[in-house]
């Protein structure tokens, strides 16, 4: 996956393109809530058959019930509250429609509240696949990603640059335990070179 051949200037930033299509899906009520901006779009390692995840990175009542807390993540000045994590299947092994609609599924998990916590109707474990790929296809009719800044880089075919961890934050950690860090900011990220065909 992250592999060097081009010349740095070929190689487009994805993450602000993220964002984009982010706010090109806030038009559309299952996806107003979204803040582009506190939304942390990473590559990752490969993870089983999964082509992207997303995760809370505010603590919910049941973590808290159980001693559990989450480490702040910070970057550029603003608090993150979702991490998309794009996993080498999204860039090696789908097509470029399939790429906006994987970016849509995992943004359609973020909780109504935009408050850190996925939505709790929308998980997998709430729900079959089929209903809740029923679900997501009633909130996207008439979403063309063809006309989103993003589409261009998803039909791309070589480097792309995105931020990865250096570090990566768990994803729960005991309260008040020693050894776990509270904060993470960009001096825990670094740009990742992503082949993408």
């Amino acid at each position: 996956m992250f592999e060097v051949g081009e010349d740095a200037q070929q190689r487009p930033h994805l993450a602000p393109h993220l964002t984009a299509f982010v706010a090109a899906l806030g038009a559309r009520a299952a996806f107003r809530h979204l803040d582009p901006a506190r939304i942390l779009f990473v590559a990752g390692a490969a993870r089983r058959g999964a082509r992207a995840s997303v995760r809370g990175l505010a603590v919910g009542p049941d973590e808290v019930g159980r001693g559990l807390g989450k480490p702040t993540v910070i970057v550029a000045g603003r608090r993150m509250l979702y991490e998309v994590c794009l996993r080498p299947r999204f860039f090696l092994a789908a097509t470029p429609a399939e790429r906006a609609r994987i970016l849509a599924h995992e943004l359609w998990h973020i909780g109504p509240g935009f408050d850190g916590r996925l939505h709790p109707d929308r998980r997998h474990q709430a729900a079959s696949a089929e209903a809740l790929d029923a679900a997501l296809d009633a909130d996207l009719d008439g979403f063309d990603p063809r006309r989103t800044e993003l589409w261009p880089l998803l039909e791309r075919k070589g480097e792309l640059r995105m931020p990865a961890w250096l570090d990566r934050p768990p994803s729960l950690i005991p309260q008040g335990s020693a050894g776990h860090r509270a904060a993470y900011d960009e001096r825990d990220l670094f740009s990742a070179v992503v082949l993408q065909r």
